[in-house]
């Protein structure tokens, strides 16, 4: 197993041989610590003071990527909060600020517009609001519009997913954050609000004092990642507590109603575009692991899984049709491999697909 000083220069002269910057190089650590996080290498792969050979491949391959600009320079600024790391996420528009990255890498330098535009003419399409005339470069998609969130990424297991490889991607903000925007006297709502999130069994933030706004559970087979489920119980709450009855509101225990009250549409405020930015940070991934397609269950295929496996079946719609639709997502066929359905479900012939490789 090769060293950390032996991974570097294999780093720095893959950086020379590409005629790119060695500084690089002196990421190395930083890249070893975010390939184990995403898992991207497999456990014990990693150890004191040396990696496999493995291991080293993909940190050299992800850092090359990331010295021409086709990793986005977040991977060498996220800022680890415990296990999660500082992402910054352009929502629905993550496929398009994707392809325009890689069409600068590609070309050296800015892009024309009219040139972007007839290569990737969805793309173009999310990204002129906010490009307008201008060449597309990095200082230019530095005006789409993102959101910072902690995404902590691991391994997940329930009874009505498909994937044989399953994973979650949760994405969180502060308590400070939440608070701030609620004030103070909406502690004890959150709280109550985060203790129902944990005791529901849905993926939570590892870390204490970070609220969980939403996440995305997927499967991956070394080729296509597949998203199984997007879902924010923030959302879901202030949903459900918007239809209740005012005397079922007074009954509930959640101390003062006209605290919860406020809290929950403070976080359904902010939270608002959460399942986009959720779906955002599986494209992101799948980017990340050089995935050449991301693909995303029917509403009516999830539907009959969650059936299957007794889960209720009541995914909204919207989540599975509207949100993949504005992400630029097309009806395709499945490719996805690494499945087996459930009795009395059959694999779908198509689902939503977003082509990134």
């Amino acid at each position: 197993m090769p060293t950390l000083a032996q991974v570097e220069e294999r780093v720095r002269t893959a950086l020379r041989d590409a005629g790119l910057p060695t500084s690089f190089a002196g990421h190395t650590d930083q890249m070893i610590d975010y390939v184990q996080t995403m898992n991207l290498v497999e456990p014990g792969e990693v150890r004191v003071g040396r990696v496999s050979d493995h291991a080293a491949e993909v940190v050299v391959r992800h850092l090359v990527l990331l010295a021409r600009g086709q990793g986005r320079a977040q991977a060498l600024a996220e800022r680890p909060v415990g296990d999660a790391r500082v992402l910054v996420l352009h929502g629905h528009r993550e496929g398009a600020v994707l392809a325009a990255e890689r069409a600068v890498a590609a070309s050296g330098g800015p892009v024309p517009p009219g040139t972007f535009k007839r290569a990737h003419p969805r793309a173009w399409e999310m990204l002129a609001p906010f490009v307008g005339g201008a060449r597309v470069s990095p200082a230019t998609l530095a005006m789409v519009p993102s959101a910072e969130y902690h995404v902590e990424t691991f391994v997940w297991r329930e009874g009505n997913q498909v994937a044989e490889k399953n994973e979650v991607a949760v994405l969180g903000i502060a308590d400070e954050e939440l608070l701030d925007l609620a004030g103070d006297g909406a502690g004890r709502a959150l709280s109550m609000m985060k203790q129902s999130s944990e005791q529901s069994g849905h993926p939570v933030a590892r870390e204490a004092s970070t609220v969980t706004a939403g996440w995305v559970r997927f499967g991956w087979d070394d080729r296509v990642l597949l998203v199984e489920e997007v879902q924010s119980d923030w959302l879901a709450a202030h949903s459900q507590w918007s239809r209740m009855p005012p005397a079922m509101r007074a009954r509930a225990p959640v101390g003062s109603v006209e605290g919860m009250t406020h809290l929950l549409d403070v976080a359904a405020e902010r939270f608002e575009h959460i399942l986009e930015d959720a779906l955002a940070a599986a494209i992101r991934i799948a980017a990340d692991r050089s995935a050449s397609r991301i693909e995303m269950l029917h509403h009516s295929t999830k539907v009959h899984v969650d059936r299957a496996a007794g889960a209720g079946g009541d995914a909204p719609r919207s989540a599975y049709t509207d949100v993949p639709r504005r992400a630029g997502f097309r009806e395709g066929p499945h490719e996805f491999q690494g499945a087996t359905w459930p009795p009395g479900v059959k694999r779908p012939p198509s689902g939503w697909v977003l082509a990134i490789g």
